[in-house]
């Protein structure tokens, strides 16, 4: 597997982008490739909120699939 990503904060909001390609150790087979998005927001109080996005394209291997989490928390 090889993986690439940035990730940062801008105006206290977290945000991170990755890339991940599945390739077998053996024989060169390519199983595909998922991209990853992500934004969070924790204040200085309150709950914790985000959303998460991810894209997963395989070649001929499986099925492709696409998801999307959204969460709250809060810490006490």
């Amino acid at each position: 597997m090889c993986a690439w990503g940035v990730a940062g904060t801008w105006g206290g909001t977290k945000w991170a982008a990755s890339l991940h390609q599945f390739v077998s150790d053996e024989g060169s087979m390519d199983y595909g490739e998922e991209t990853d998005l992500l934004v969070s927001r924790a204040p200085d109080c309150g709950p914790t909120a985000g959303i998460k996005y991810a894209d997963h394209s395989e070649d001929g291997f499986s099925d492709d699939a696409s998801k999307v989490w959204i969460w709250l928390a809060y810490s006490f």
